[in-house]
């Protein structure tokens, strides 16, 4: 039989441990970088999540506040319009709005259509009105009609002068009416 020389021997334990650290590496280090290379995608692809979520939480944060300034808007310019009304209730209001002014009215006339508006829930009924009384008085009335919100003279038509005691006017008004109910409730 032949026996190994001192010399193979060290070659053979050098391969055996050149083996060895193949095995280790094939083994242990490269499914370990492999991992690591997968937990980093993870990483990246958490980090991309995250940021996103921020990025929603803070339109969502802004939404809302534009939300909340838009309701207030709302709030400011439906706040003094009449509610719905039925065409007699808008009829009585009208006249009574003429008669605590000095005016007489001489016809009053409601067009049937409601136009709505860019606001759906907000419509404007137009109302023909004719009248006469004491041209201060219709002044007074054509004043109190402008200082209100929910009221816009379309168009007017006045006859007489400054001076003289009658005057007869004719105009249309726009009435707004906005249904509070329908506001979403507040924040």
């Amino acid at each position: 039989m032949y026996t190994l020389t001192k010399r193979e021997k060290v070659l053979i334990y050098v391969m055996l441990f050149v083996g060895i650290l193949a095995g280790m590496a094939y083994l242990l280090i490269i499914p370990a970088g492999n991992a690591s290379s997968a937990y980093a995608e993870e990483i990246a692809l958490e980090s991309t999540q995250k940021t996103i979520m921020e990025r929603t939480v803070s339109v969502k944060e802004q939404m809302s506040d534009e939300a909340a300034e838009q309701y207030d808007g709302l709030l400011k310019l439906v706040k003094d319009y009449y509610a719905p009304m039925t065409n007699d209730e808008l009829d009585a209001h009208l006249t009574g709005l003429l008669f605590q002014n000095h005016v007489t009215p001489v016809s009053l006339s409601i067009d049937k259509r409601a136009d709505y508006t860019d606001l759906s829930e907000v419509f404007v009924q137009t109302v023909s009105i004719a009248a006469y009384g004491n041209m201060s008085d219709v002044l007074v009335l054509l004043d109190a009609i402008k200082a209100d919100p929910a009221l816009k003279i379309a168009s007017l038509s006045l006859q007489g002068s400054p001076g003289s005691a009658q005057a007869s006017l004719s105009f249309n008004v726009e009435v707004y009416s906005y249904d509070k109910t329908l506001l979403p409730s507040a924040r």
